[in-house]
């Protein structure tokens, strides 16, 4: 029913707004006063009905633990890992690891530190926990998905995915897991060698290679010229990854720039 047509319904019913006035009598009222005052009359009787039914569509809504709005908990979102946490193929899918277990598992890895982490800007929305963080970096990371996806995904910022938990994180794991001793021991290697490859090569320990990552083409010509790769046609860092013969990564140089230093850091090494 609109408003015009309540208003019609009034007028025909003879039905007056409360006048608030100490003398009844002297009160005049004009047919413009009389329309607006029966508009006002009308518009809070709609807006009365209204309200009525958005709290009850609202306590509709909490009952089904469904906000409508941006202010969602952390257990409702989508992204949320405890959303995952007996589907361990979405699990898979989106960190590379097997299981939720797994992944906790890993997270734990990290310590008690990161409950004092420092971002580089600001803390982020209180529903995004460190461990929903951690899996935005891991899906980063696994799915290569874009910062602007991922904003979208966890319902924040894209500065904060892209400037503040990224970084933070990546920085952080860097500094945590660069302490973990990853060289495997000869016991280790031997029983998860290949057994084809552990009766040719019973000594290997370790197979290693270098590889090259593509970076941003540095401002210093003397860095351009260290870094650019005529095999890639672009800047790169050089890094040698060494792996078991079960294929457990098991040793990592730093990054330089050109080749010869890393062939002239595995001479000293060995």
């Amino acid at each position: 029913m609109t408003i015009l047509h309540m208003r019609k319904q009034v007028e025909k019913e003879n039905i007056a707004p409360e006048i608030q006035s100490e003398d009844m009598e002297n009160v005049f009222y004009d047919q413009d006063d009389l329309n607006i005052e029966m508009d006002i009359f009308v518009v809070k009787n709609v807006w009365e009905s209204l309200f009525k039914m958005l709290l009850f569509r609202l306590k509709y809504s909490v009952l089904l633990n469904i906000i409508p709005n941006q202010t969602q908990t952390a257990s409702t979102y989508f992204m949320c890992i405890y959303n995952f946490e007996h589907d361990n193929d979405a699990v898979h899918f989106y960190t590379g690891l097997e299981s939720f277990q797994k992944v906790q598992l890993v997270f734990n890895s990290l310590g008690e530190s990161i409950k004092d982490m420092k971002y580089i800007y600001r803390k982020p929305p209180p529903y995004m926990t460190l461990l929903n963080q951690f899996f935005l970096c891991l899906i980063y990371l696994c799915q290569k998905k874009t910062h602007f996806e991922l904003s979208r995904m966890f319902n924040v910022t894209l500065r904060d995915v892209r400037n503040n938990i990224t970084v933070t994180w990546i920085k952080v794991m860097s500094l945590q897991w660069r302490e973990i001793n990853i060289w495997a021991s000869k016991e280790l290697v031997q029983f998860y060698a290949p057994t084809d490859f552990y009766k040719k090569f019973p000594l290997t320990r370790v197979i290693i290679d270098g590889t090259e990552i593509p970076i941003n083409k540095p401002a210093l010509p003397l860095a351009q010229q260290a870094t650019f790769s005529q095999y890639k046609n672009k800047n790169t860092v050089k890094p040698v990854i060494g792996m078991t013969p079960g294929g457990l990564v098991s040793f990592i140089t730093p990054t330089y720039g050109a080749v010869l230093v890393i062939v002239k850091l595995l001479i000293e090494v060995t």
